[in-house]
């Protein structure tokens, strides 16, 4: 192996092209000695006192080491005790390093979201949510944890008629979103796509891996226990329901009685047994397809309806928006809407594609 000099460029090279390939600075976790994203770690600083306290926001002096932002591995660096290999002295982890982990990105969070506020590039309200949707993408839509959920599947489903996926927010409960706001409580809140939602996206980001995040359970999409399968080219369909029973092979009966279901066509019944005495009844049953085509609109309601009893040819925006079940207004909204975020994206690849020019020379 060659020996290095400290004014070799390759080390700065190999860098710089990770920059490039990451979008942002890469460190190296003290624990699994990855190389990951700055935005995807924690920095940990060393005391005068020999304790080593976390840096979220990176601005404290002295020598520094870097972890993943989870509490798995904050957790194992402190049974692997690494912390005196990374700074090159005797180290002890301070008192509850996890929770003071958690407990500065919670409070980075709130002031990322008061520092929208403050620039009026926040709203809050179930109301005024709302209205902001309408109007353009939003940067993050922010949901207390510990609020109703009819509130948030409306705010929710109209983001996801809108603009198809939003971000989401929903680890910091409704006293935390207030204090941002300078309120009790607040339970609805919307960021708009300006820098300091993206700085709220990163921090937010890291505190997931601290906290549970209950957007990802909320929508998620459920399946039923019955599920249909469809016979692609012919006129019937096949339904396969499955029924556990709790019976044994002897024949008795053990604990409750299972599920019936109801039979609305021709079916057969085909029984499994298994090794540890249970069985698993499979009921398939034979159904006519039903043919499923769009809504008729409302006799008098719509333009295209007026315009077919007058008589008059419909044009194609009213057909459309008549195909769709709104008026022409909402689909002219929306038209508007996927303009707009489409020239926003193009923007945003010609600024990136200038940056990486950049910084090529």
């Amino acid at each position: 192996m060659m020996p290095q000099t400290k004014n070799d460029p390759e080390p700065r090279r190999v860098a710089a092209r990770e920059t490039r390939r990451t979008g942002g600075p890469v460190r190296q976790c003290a624990v699994s000695r990855e190389r990951l994203p700055q935005a995807r770690m924690v920095r940990i600083v060393r005391s005068p006192d020999g304790l080593a306290v976390p840096d979220v926001a990176g601005d404290l002096p002295g020598r520094g080491m870097w972890v993943q932002a989870t509490r798995e591995v904050v957790d194992a660096a402190i049974e692997k005790r690494v912390f005196g290999q990374a700074f090159k002295a005797a180290t002890q982890p301070m008192e509850g390093l996890v929770d003071a982990i958690e407990a500065q990105l919670v409070q980075r969070c709130i002031g990322l979201i008061g520092m929208a506020r403050r620039g009026g590039n926040a709203v809050t309200g179930f109301d005024q949510v709302r209205a902001s949707l309408r109007k353009r993408p939003p940067g993050w839509v922010l949901e207390a944890s510990d609020g109703a959920a009819d509130g948030r599947n409306k705010v929710q489903f109209l983001a996801k008629a809108l603009y198809g996926r939003v971000n989401l927010a929903g680890a910091l409960s409704s006293a935390e979103l207030g204090m941002a706001f300078g309120r009790p409580s607040v339970v609805h809140a919307l960021l708009e796509d300006q820098p300091v939602a993206n700085a709220f996206g990163l921090a937010y980001r890291r505190l997931t891996g601290f906290r549970a995040a209950p957007e990802r359970t909320w929508f998620a999409d459920r399946r039923s226990k019955h599920e249909s399968v469809g016979l692609t080219g012919g006129e019937t369909r096949v339904g396969i329901r499955i029924r556990m029973s709790d019976t044994k092979d002897t024949g008795k009966p053990g604990g409750r009685k299972p599920l019936t279901v109801s039979r609305t066509g021709s079916s057969g019944t085909v029984k499994q047994t298994f090794s540890h005495g249970r069985s698993k009844q499979v009921v398939v049953e034979t159904k006519k397809r039903r043919t499923v085509g769009a809504p008729a609109p409302k006799s008098g309601s719509g333009a295209a309806a007026k315009a077919a009893a007058a008589g008059k040819p419909v044009s194609k925006l009213a057909a459309a928006a008549a195909k769709l079940g709104i008026t022409e207004e909402e689909l002219i909204a929306r038209q508007k809407v996927l303009l707009q975020r489409r020239a926003a994206e193009e923007k945003r690849k010609a600024e990136t594609e200038k940056q990486q020019a950049r910084t090529d020379r």
